[in-house]
């Protein structure tokens, strides 16, 4: 709970905290503005399958040889 209560600088929010801040900003008349907040998701998940994508080899590798004997 401490990275979601402590930052008062919005450069230094978690992702999700910065997500929910987003949602509050565009929230208007009741009716939040959902295709800005998909948007920012897609752009924050993004890179982190492509970094998966990249890396999968060796992330399985490193599996696979700590299990030998």
């Amino acid at each position: 709970m401490k990275p979601l209560i402590y930052p008062q600088n919005t450069g230094l929010f978690t992702l999700p905290r910065g997500l929910k801040a987003m949602v509050d900003r565009f929230y208007q008349g009741g009716d939040p503005k959902w295709e800005i907040v998909l948007t920012a998701r897609v752009v924050i998940t993004l890179p982190l399958i492509v970094i998966f994508l990249l890396g999968q080899r060796h992330f399985l590798q490193g599996i696979a040889t700590t299990g030998r004997r």
